[in-house]
């Protein structure tokens, strides 16, 4: 791409970034393009490449990632002759003017090789080397890095073919597509980029992600590439005098022209070829595998942090850090996931829950900040009762409509102090929540959790200790438990506190959810809802997914005694409580999507990613109310009733 641009200025602290990889500069660097300097500057050992955006999947130039999947001129292109509208072609061979240059390829790949190849080779500058792939590093750890500079300054040459261009040429080609074949085009740009950055991947396409861009690759048409970028070349070489002359003086041998423009092509073609083949994936990790008995779990959450303060301003921007990326981790959005962060010591909010329109930038700007570098000690008490008055509006807010059915996860990460100063006083104020709010899952994070393991639905799971990690490696463990705590089932004809939804039918209250195809995700039924039911019905009456339950299990494991499947959807449990909500657990659904590959796409609001499926459940037979319980129970009442007021002989 022409847009692309490397700085060659030499700017204060980003070689300190290099000889020192563990640290971080949060410094704001005002980048301009320039390719010269003034004659007393020296070159920055490490430039900055411009427009680079962080993935998890690697760096990615932005510019030629929107230019390719923006395109939609699916034509044949034009040729050299009307893209320049045949005026200052007249040094080039009636032969040369013809070749078409197809709009996808000249902004992705094909014009970033081609470039390479005229530049490189046929302009002579600098050396003849083809500096392709050369390695960078973001200046910053954070959720969205702003400055990415490159490893050497490459003896003044410009490196088109950086990773990040080599990287968002794939990305374009690949998404770009899927999306030519989407039906109707109902796949959008945002649902792709989404999608294809994620372990997902692309519909219809699961292998189109960016984690497996270098196998994805090899899918496509190269030698179309390969044609692409030698026209792209004939082009070009309008753009550089030196080049024009050569062409004009051999124009009546465009043979002879064509063989030197392969010459130069061969070997800039090569290096990219060689580059892709080898690549040893640095940059990021392989897409995750898993085995037959593996489930890969998906939901929407609200994700409470509690921010502590333990270990001084080293810790707590590692903290900043980890919480920044968890943001884009658990899938926060306008119409997804919630996350807030409460400060652990004053119990008021620095962020309150809510959806974010750029969680990226929200998570750099709040790792980068230093207003919450200092401090000790934490003030566990103040937080149990902002917990408490959070999760009592929120509750009021679910139970305020009588048809309402599910809710996101509620997930508390705290990250907690040492020790705890008064242990009876916590524990008896965190039992008291989760009498009251049982559906809150609390995930921990700190040195020491012997503190804690009362308040965990599974100690070895649900404390997490960074011991060396990396902030996005130690984020993605957190993430990962995250996404398998289950979404919340509600029925608000069972709210305690308000009697005008006693008759409530079952019937009308349904479930709705959304799952992806080949994953699976959980839900919670709280026995508040059936603590009085003899028996209680769940089933599936909509939607292409299987479902199975248990009591005991939370991701309702293979290895459990009471796992319960049914072929036809239909679950039954009997006498489930014995009216003792105490020692009463609750309902776990597993509810796995078809692996069918399907070209409906979801347009629900709702829908996290467009080939979703949408399912509901409905119920039978749960009572929380003893005035509502099955005929049976009460008659059971009434005989025992009569038998004790009868009149005795």
């Amino acid at each position: 791409m022409t847009s692309h641009s490397v700085d060659l200025y030499p700017h204060a602290g980003l070689d300190y970034v290099w000889d020192n990889p563990r640290m971080r500069r949060r410094r704001d660097v005002g980048a301009q393009n320039r390719y010269g300097l003034p004659l007393n500057v020296l070159p920055a050992n490490h430039p900055i490449e411009n427009g680079v955006i962080w993935t998890p999947a690697g760096p990615v130039a932005a510019g030629t990632l929107l230019a390719g999947i923006m395109i939609t001129d699916t034509s044949q292109g034009q040729t050299i002759s009307q893209i320049y509208q045949s005026q200052s072609l007249e040094f080039m061979p009636d032969e040369m003017t013809q070749k078409r240059v197809m709009p996808l390829y000249a902004a992705t790949l094909s014009g970033d090789i081609g470039q390479t190849a005229v530049v490189g080779y046929l302009a002579k500058v600098g050396s003849n080397n083809f500096y392709l792939g050369p390695r960078g590093m973001f200046a910053n750890s954070t959720a969205a890095p702003k400055i990415y500079t490159l490893e050497r300054n490459y003896n003044l040459n410009v490196p088109y073919m950086t990773r990040a261009e080599i990287f968002a040429g794939i990305d374009s080609l690949l998404i770009q597509k899927v999306l030519m074949e989407s039906s109707n085009n109902q796949l959008s740009l945002s649902q792709a980029i989404r999608m294809y950055y994620s372990d997902h991947g692309l519909p219809g396409y699961p292998d189109y992600k960016a984690c497996n861009r270098i196998e994805a690759f090899k899918s496509l048409n190269l030698q179309v590439i390969e044609e692409q970028a030698l026209n792209y070349m004939y082009a070009y070489s309008a753009k550089i005098p030196t080049v024009r002359e050569r062409i004009k003086e051999k124009k009546n041998d465009f043979s002879l022209i064509e063989r030197h423009f392969k010459e130069a092509l061969a070997g800039a073609w090569t290096e990219f070829i060689n580059f892709v083949e080898n690549y040893d994936y640095s940059e990021y990790e392989r897409c995750p595998t898993y085995t037959s008995n593996q489930f890969v779990s998906e939901n929407k959450v609200d994700l409470l942090v509690v921010y502590g303060y333990d270990g001084g301003e080293t810790e707590t921007q590692k903290e900043r850090d980890y919480i920044s990326h968890l943001g884009q981790l658990v899938n926060v959005g306008v119409d997804r996931s919630r996350i807030g962060v409460l400060d652990g010591k004053s119990a008021k909010w620095i962020f309150p829950v809510a959806n974010l329109s750029n969680v990226a930038d929200w998570g750099s700007n709040f790792s980068e900040s230093t207003s919450y570098s200092y401090g000790s000690g934490s003030d566990m008490p103040a937080v149990m009762d902002a917990l408490n008055s959070y999760y009592f509006s929120f509750y009021s807010h679910m139970w305020s409509d009588a048809n309402n059915a599910s809710a996101n996860a509620q997930v508390v990460l705290w990250n907690a102090p040492n020790s705890v100063p008064d242990q009876d006083m916590f524990k008896q104020l965190m039992d008291d929540f989760m009498y009251k709010y049982p559906n809150v899952h609390f995930l921990f994070v700190g040195k020491s959790k012997g503190s804690f393991n009362d308040y965990m639905v599974d100690p070895t799971k649900d404390y997490f200790t960074n011991s060396g990690q990396d902030m996005f490696a130690f984020a993605k463990t957190i993430a990962k438990r995250i996404r398998e705590i289950p979404t919340v089932f509600t029925y608000p004809a069972c709210d305690p506190n308000n009697g005008n939804f006693t008759s409530v039918a079952e019937s009308s209250h349904v479930y709705t959810g959304y799952i992806s195809p080949n994953y699976t995700t959980f839900i919670k039924i709280a026995p508040t809802y059936f603590r009085f039911s003899e028996k209680v019905i769940v089933k599936v009456t909509e939607g292409d997914v299987a479902i199975c339950g248990s009591r005991t299990s939370m991701n309702v494991d293979d290895n459990v005694d009471d796992r319960l499947c049914d072929p036809n959807n239909n679950l039954e449990w009997w006498f489930l409580c014995g009216r003792w909500i105490g020692n009463c657990d609750p309902i776990y659904l597993a509810v796995s999507g078809s692996s069918a590959r399907s070209n409906i796409y979801c347009q629900d609001a709702e829908c996290q990613y467009p080939n979703q499926i949408k399912f509901q459940i409905q119920h039978e037979g749960m009572t929380c109310g003893a005035w509502s319980a099955p005929p049976s129970l009460l008659l059971l009442a009434v005989a025992v009733l009569t038998m004790f007021l009868q009149p005795k002989l």
